[in-house]
């Protein structure tokens, strides 16, 4: 009994909101409220002024039972009280309906609303247990099984109720057809099993069991009971042998749609895998071996069930006669015959061997039951011989064969041996090596016998497991140390007959020393503005085998290009450097690799020597012309004016001979008709008819004395514009001179310029790029060949000629810009554009 009080002051309305299962009543006249289920109470104080609705102060006055009655009094006093519920939504004030009933399995709510006026108020509620209620748990029991057509007992005796007064039982079928139930309303009836067929499915059958207590119905609780069906039977097996073979058949069994069968070796403890066996009850077994014994055995089969093993049946396959085999053959070595022959089909079995004496002398069994198809007679006495053979197996024998040719058989020579040791043999330090006696020669009969031994040389241990073919496991040697030398003799002994020795060498050969690389940039370079020289890296030195790999890198200084800075003599382009300016001095450094060790860098120094400045032209010095005659026919002629001395002259490694020939009218204007100069030559010292230079191509360089080749500042590159013409006739001709007309190559070909669209300051080449972190280089003919000058590729540049550190955004700007950041500003660029346009007319 608990009890909890609540005081309100003023004007208040007071609320119990009870929640509810399984009926409830309320007792408005004396305010009892019962009821069964689980109940949960709580207090409400509603604020006659806002409205609001509030929960009582006190938890306590929230509580829960469950599966009781419970109790509820509540002292109204002379308050009024208002009932509101989902059955009864008006008010309930009068004696007429003193109770309000709230019964269903879902759950209810109502509100009991107090109504008090102004002052202090105390409302109390009394909470008293009541009796448990009721519950009931059904137990159909364990799963039963039971035989075709039996019966068996259900058992729901555990169920368990807690309440007073009789249970009920209501068992249902839910599942399975067939058999019947007793009595489906006792606590433990008795059900009778359907009958199967023979060979059937087991039929599973399900019963649920309700129990009532009190009008309290339990949950259902299910039981399945098995009906077996009856097995197949086990058919009587028998059956014959035949040569590798055997016949089965056995009994027909009721319910069977099929049989199964298998067999084993009799000696064998392992049955093989069930196959499918004949229907008509008859099954052949063939490719037997004949004299084994066999156990067989078959079983019935349905859809639902695989019966028991027949008896196990014994055979043993009969094996034929073999048949008479031909004559054999005989060979014939000194004292030995080898009688062989073609083996006649058998299982089993072997071969029996006579052998006779003579023409006329008796057959004498030598060898019986031999395996195989050949047979050696040895240390026969000299003599002839004639041999015969039988087969046999576990039928029986064949009949002997037709008697072989003669065998003359003859004293053999006496026994020498020689020994072959092989040849010489080379192993690494700490590896093996196997000596071969196999090419020793012997004539003698029975085993040969080998000795080895050590004759010089220490180290390594030699393995004999097989004597004729030894291994020698070489000694370890120290990196750099000499080679060793071991000799080893072999004996070879046949028939008591011992050869002499014969040696073989084997080399051990040593690691070699560590690897040392010491780069050699060779000697500082001087060479002149816009100039090349050949850097030289091959005083390298290196002690290992193998390839040598080479990494030139500018350390200091700027301009000019490297061609190749993994070549071991690369060639250095000289940057072009102001007249009179300073000679700058670029330093490039080694580092040469080979088997995996890199040496400490080298440097060379190469000074690039400024041209001198010149005080006038004057000082420029002599202009020298170079002609060069490319005749109709192919052939090429090239002549200079020459210097004062008149000698030869050598330009861009080209020599010109001296000769006295000027160019006359040369010319060059936008607008008008094109000047037409002439070609004086000399015709001193010439055959009779001038030279034929009729359509000849007339190419003229003019260049200073000083930039020849051999001069101190010798530069091929320092000339004027190359000016080309056509020779177009021959304009006169006298004793010492022939002067020739010339023309334009536009005018006698009348070419049309340009001949492909022209765009200022655009490459036209393909530039690499970089996939997969790989370099990917476009094909040479179509590319730009720039590579970098450091091992990654670098330095690098992109599309808007900034620098930068990230390989994966280097890309040409196309411009160029972008080829003098690469290959430098005075250096040889491979620019694949125009870098000027202009528009000439004629």
């Amino acid at each position: 009994m608990t009890s909890q009080t609540f005081t309100a002051e003023g004007t208040v309305d007071v609320g119990l909101r009870i929640i509810t299962f399984n009926g409830l009543r309320i007792n408005l006249a004396s305010g009892l409220v019962q009821g069964g289920g689980a109940a949960v109470l709580e207090l409400l104080r509603i604020a006659s002024t806002t409205g609001e609705v509030e929960t009582a102060d006190d938890a306590d006055l929230t509580a829960a039972w469950e599966r009781s009655a419970v109790a509820i009094t509540l002292a109204l006093g002379e308050h009024s009280a208002t009932v509101f519920g989902p059955n009864h939504p008006g008010s309930f004030r009068d004696d007429s309906a003193p109770y309000l009933w709230l019964h269903g399995s879902s759950s209810a709510v109502i509100a009991l609303v107090i109504a008090a006026g102004a002052g202090t108020h105390t409302f109390t509620i009394t909470l008293d247990d009541g009796v448990t209620g009721t519950t009931v748990t059904a137990n159909a029991g364990a799963d039963k099984s039971v035989a075709s057509g039996g019966t068996v007992r259900l058992d729901g005796s555990a169920t368990v109720q807690n309440a007073e007064g009789a249970t009920t039982y209501a068992w249902r079928r839910v599942s399975g057809s067939g058999g019947s139930l007793d009595d489906a309303t006792a606590q433990r009836p008795t059900f009778t099993a359907p009958a199967l067929a023979r060979g059937a499915a087991d039929r599973p059958i399900v019963f649920e069991l309700v129990a009532t207590n009190n009008d309290v119905s339990s949950a259902g609780d299910q039981v399945t009971i098995t009906v077996t069906a009856p097995a197949l039977a086990a058919p009587v097996l028998s059956g014959t042998s035949g040569d590798a073979s055997a016949r089965l058949t056995w009994t027909a069994v009721t319910g069977a749609t099929g049989y199964q069968r298998r067999h084993k070796r009799t000696s064998s403890s392992s049955w093989g895998s069930w196959a499918s066996a004949g229907s008509n009850r008859v099954q052949t077994y063939g490719s037997l071996v004949n004299g084994v014994s066999y156990d067989f055995q078959v079983r019935a089969t349905s859809a639902a069930q695989q019966g028991p093993p027949s008896n196990t049946l014994t055979l043993t396959p009969e094996e034929a006669v073999p048949d008479t085999p031909a004559a054999p053959d005989v060979d014939v070595v000194y004292d030995d015959v080898t009688v062989s022959w073609t083996e006649v089909a058998r299982d089993s079995g072997g071969y029996d061997i006579q052998r006779r004496t003579g023409a006329s002398g008796a057959w004498a069994t030598i060898a019986s039951d031999v395996d195989g198809s050949s047979y050696v007679d040895r240390n026969r006495p000299p003599g002839t011989y004639y041999y015969r053979i039988r087969a046999g197996n576990g039928g029986g024998n064949s009949g002997y064969s037709v008697a072989s040719d003669a065998a003359v058989a003859t004293a053999p020579p006496p026994t020498t041996v020689v020994a072959d040791a092989g040849s010489d043999k080379t192993v690494a330090s700490g590896g093996t090596v196997r000596l071969d006696g196999s090419a020793t020669v012997a004539n003698g009969e029975g085993a040969t016998t080998y000795a080895w031994r050590r004759v010089s040389g220490s180290g390594g241990v030699l393995n004999e497991t097989d004597p004729q073919r030894p291994t020698y496991h070489a000694p370890t040697l120290q990196p750099g140390s000499d080679d060793l030398t071991i000799v080893y003799e072999l004996k070879a002994t046949n028939n008591g007959v011992t050869s002499a020795g014969d040696r073989v060498t084997i080399t051990v050969t040593a690691p070699p020393p560590p690897t040392t690389v010491v780069a050699d940039a060779g000697a500082d370079k001087t060479v002149g503005s816009r100039g090349t020289v050949r850097l030289d890296g091959s005083a390298t030195v290196q002690n290992a085998q193998g390839a040598t790999t080479w990494a030139w890198r500018r350390v200091s200084g700027s301009g000019g290009s490297l061609d190749d800075s993994t070549a071991q003599r690369p060639t250095f382009t000289a940057p072009a450097l102001e007249a009179g300016g300073a000679n700058r001095a670029i330093v490039f450094e080694l580092v040469a690799t080979n088997n995996g060790v890199s040496s400490a860098g080298d440097r060379v120094t190469v000074t690039v020597q400024a041209p001198r400045s010149l005080a006038s032209a004057a000082d420029a010095g002599a202009i020298v012309d170079l002609f060069k005659v490319t005749l109709e026919d192919g052939s090429v002629e090239q002549y200079t004016t020459g210097p004062v001395d008149g000698g030869s002259v050598r330009y861009g490694g080209q020599t010109y001979a001296p000769l006295p020939i000027t160019l006359d009218g040369a010319r060059f204007v936008s607008t008008g008709a094109a000047g037409r100069p002439t070609l004086r030559v000399s015709n001193l010292g010439t055959a009779t008819e001038p030279r034929d230079w009729h359509g000849a191509t007339i190419e003229r360089t003019r260049t200073l004395a000083r930039y020849l080749d051999g001069a101190a500042e010798a530069d091929s590159d320092r000339h004027f514009a190359v000016e080309s013409w056509v020779v177009d006739r021959l304009a006169s001709q006298r004793r010492d001179e022939v002067v020739w007309q010339l023309s334009s190559p536009l005018d006698v070909e009348i070419a049309m310029i340009p001949g492909r669209q022209v765009l200022r300051d655009v490459c036209g080449w393909a530039y690499r790029r970089r996939v997969g972190g790989q370099w990917v280089n476009p094909p040479a003919e179509t590319g730009c060949p720039y590579r970098g000058t450091r091992p990654d590729g670098g330095p690098f540049w992109d599309a808007e000629d900034e620098s930068t550190n990230d390989p994966a955004k280097d890309k040409c700007s196309l411009r160029l810009s972008g080829c003098q950041l690469r290959f430098g500003e005075n250096g040889e660029l491979p620019f694949g554009g125009f870098a000027g346009v202009a528009r000439y007319r004629r």
